[in-house]
C-alpha cells in the first residue's frame, strides 16, 4: 500500500537549502550546523567563549580518554580533523 503524504506544508521544500547544506557538510566531511551555539554569559559566565576555547586548544593532538568505553578506554587516532587544523 502506497503512503499518502499528510495534507499541509512540504518539510523538505521548505527546508531545500537547509538540507542542501548539511548534505553538502556531509560529502566534504566539514563540520556544518543550521544553528551556531554561543555560551550565555547568564548562564556560563561572561568568560564562557574564552574558556571554551581555550580548553579546545588544549585537547587538540592529545589522547582522549573514554571511560567505560569498550576496549581500553581510548579510540585510536587514524584519522586527523581537517576542521581542527583552522585553529592552531
Amino acid at each position: 500500500m502506497p503512503h499518502k503524504r499528510p495534507n499541509g506544508p512540504d518539510f523538505f521544500a521548505r527546508r531545500r537549502t537547509l538540507l542542501e547544506q548539511a548534505v553538502a557538510a556531509t560529502a566534504g566531511r566539514d563540520h556544518w550546523t543550521a544553528y551556531p551555539e554561543s555560551p550565555s554569559k547568564s548562564v556560563y559566565g561572561v568568560d564562557a567563549s574564552k574558556s571554551g576555547e581555550a580548553a579546545f586548544r588544549e585537547r587538540l593532538g592529545g589522547h582522549f580518554e573514554l571511560p567505560g568505553h569498550p576496549g581500553h578506554g581510548a579510540v585510536g587516532a587514524t584519522e586527523t580533523s581537517r576542521t581542527a587544523s583552522r585553529w592552531v
